[in-house]
């Protein structure tokens, strides 16, 4: 009992850290911008990260307990490429923010027009959507990948069509950040994380067929890494 309890204190413990991790992340997100900005009115900014931290209390609230503990475990073991392919992309997507505050402040791009932007809002949410969709489904779901990865295969709802949803909606909010910041020029740094993501996504679907046991049966089965394909 007394071990049990331990485990739980544990657990709690880290996913306080979680939870202070993502308010210091949307922090941070919320004071480069800005500042790179020089002005408190920025819309753009304060739009994003409401829609960040809604995102996040919906998260809180819909997910499983398990997948948030899972999430809240710190990870050990993992591929050098996704550390490296992880760091960059933290210090690029911060340099999105950096770009966007700049041409909000010099006026570098023209005015993005009502409707795109709040186009770019709905395909955000969907974005998230399907993330969160993903990790209902997927307990397992993380953002890293273990070299001593060892689960059962997930096959049920996004799964069962393409093989990688969470990079899908993961991609497709990221995408539309630059509208919603009202930068175009925010969209250069933005697709060098696109492709990051995509290089990831491949490398771990190489990784998986390698060390996790069933995965092989799982591609052969759901074909598509992150579109379904139509004939």
């Amino acid at each position: 009992m007394n071990s049990s309890w331990n485990e739980k204190k544990t657990m709690r413990s880290a996913m306080i850290k979680r939870m202070f991790f993502l308010g210091g992340e949307l922090f941070l997100g919320m004071f480069v911008l800005l500042f790179s900005a020089g002005s408190w009115s920025y819309t753009g900014a304060w739009i994003l990260g409401s829609l960040y931290l809604f995102s996040y209390l919906i998260f809180g609230l819909v997910l499983p307990r398990k997948t948030i503990e899972h999430r809240s475990t710190k990870k050990k073991n993992v591929p050098i490429y996704e550390k490296i392919i992880g760091v960059l992309s933290w210090i690029i997507g911060y340099g999105v923010y950096v770009v966007a505050g700049l041409d909000w402040r010099l006026t570098w791009s023209h005015e993005i027009p009502w409707f795109m932007f709040a186009l770019a809002i709905f395909i955000f949410v969907m974005g998230m959507g399907i993330v969160l969709w993903s990790m209902i489904e997927n307990p397992y779901f993380s953002t890293r990948v273990l070299k001593d990865e060892d689960h059962p295969i997930i096959s049920t709802g996004p799964y069962q069509v393409i093989r990688h949803p969470g990079y899908l909606g993961m991609m497709t909010y990221l995408a539309v950040v630059p509208i919603i910041l009202g930068s175009l020029y925010a969209m250069i740094p933005t697709i060098i994380i696109l492709v990051l993501c995509y290089i990831r996504m491949r490398l771990e679907d190489n990784f998986l067929r390698k060390n996790l046991k069933g995965y092989s049966d799982y591609q052969k089965h759901v074909k598509n890494r992150l579109f379904r394909t139509f004939k």
